[in-house]
């Protein structure tokens, strides 16, 4: 990831995650329709280091409490070995945490963190959007 100074100087910028090294993290903004400046409102933080998932984890639980959550479910390789990926999530009235042992491949945890009422937006603008693309 790289960030930058208040030159304009680009930098590497690494998280510290629980001890784990970041391989990615991105920072989503977007400019709400009711107006107003852009606003963060997704982070995604991912780490190959796959093992540390239940110290991750646990730091959360720590931090926020129990959570909303927990899904296990089998995911299998190209040479059949079936492992159990976990979805812990989080959750309040404006936000959601989620993270994932097993995001898209068995090398990468990542944690989500969105803001309710940004992603509903976002997703009725999508919504309408197929909707138009339809009647093409």
């Amino acid at each position: 990831m790289f960030a930058t100074n208040i030159k304009g100087d680009i930098f590497p910028a690494f998280l510290d995650f629980a001890n784990t090294t970041t391989q990615s993290n991105y920072f989503y903004f977007y400019k709400p329709r009711s107006g107003g400046d852009y606003v963060l409102f997704c982070i995604e933080v991912g780490t190959a280091e796959v093992s540390k998932f239940e110290k991750i984890s646990a730091a959360y639980v720590q931090k926020f409490g129990q959570p909303a959550s927990v899904d296990v479910k089998d995911v299998q390789n190209g040479f059949g070995a079936v492992f159990q990926n976990v979805i812990v999530t989080f959750q309040n009235n404006s936000s959601v945490i989620r993270l994932t042992k097993f995001d898209g491949s068995l090398d990468k945890t990542t944690a989500f963190y969105w803001l309710k009422s940004i992603v509903r937006e976002i997703n009725s603008i999508r919504d309408a959007a197929d909707k138009t693309a339809k009647k093409l």
